[in-house]
């Protein structure tokens, strides 16, 4: 569960680096699309990871009872 929060804070901070990207006006276009570029990439790793993760909870819930499965996942989705 830590990881997953991790990982969705580390998403939003890429996701907030494209805002301030896409609302600098001091870059060229071809500046700020290379930056876009790289932060796309970035970010789609970072959703990989997340998914990847979310998989590794859900495969280790089916090993758990019922009340602990259904508080990990009240606390995933925080």
């Amino acid at each position: 569960l830590k990881m997953i929060r991790e990982i969705k804070k580390q998403i939003a901070e890429k996701q907030a680096e494209m805002a301030a990207v896409m609302a600098d006006r001091n870059l060229s276009p071809e500046q700020a699309r290379a930056r876009l570029s790289g932060l796309q990439s970035a970010l789609s790793a970072l959703q990989a990871s997340l998914t990847s993760a979310q998989a590794s909870l859900t495969k280790a819930m089916k090993d758990m009872s019922a009340g602990d499965a259904v508080k990990a996942a009240s606390l995933a989705m925080k």
